[in-house]
């Protein structure tokens, strides 16, 4: 897919937590160039997520049928969340985006 289509348009991120199959969220954004890098941008709510290529090759168009599940997103990338080993803050960095489960020990943890 070329990703320069994205740009400008409704994305979702479907993250899965990788400890609990059963606990995704969706949110949704634009796909925006900011900086010279491909990012994922809510401003209303703050979120902020730069993309690399490999995360990029993941996004694909909706499908019809899942448009309102997906937030009516022309595209979906879908993505993992995964709680930080105890000395892993130094690779943490600020997305805004908020992760509501207990199971997760730090909700500001590095989307892969």
């Amino acid at each position: 897919m070329n990703v320069e289509q994205a740009v400008g348009k409704c994305v979702t991120l479907v993250v899965t937590n990788v400890e609990n199959d059963d606990d995704v969220h969706v949110f949704a954004g634009l796909l925006q160039i900011r900086d010279g890098h491909y990012c994922f941008v809510n401003e209303e709510k703050g979120w902020r997520v730069q993309l690399d290529k490999e995360q990029l090759g993941r996004m694909r168009p909706v499908e019809g049928d899942l448009r309102p599940i997906l937030l009516g997103a022309e595209y979906y990338l879908p993505l993992t969340i995964e709680s930080l080993p105890e000395n892993g803050q130094d690779e943490v960095f600020k997305t805004g985006l908020k992760w509501h489960n207990p199971d997760i020990k730090n909700p500001s943890n590095p989307l892969t």
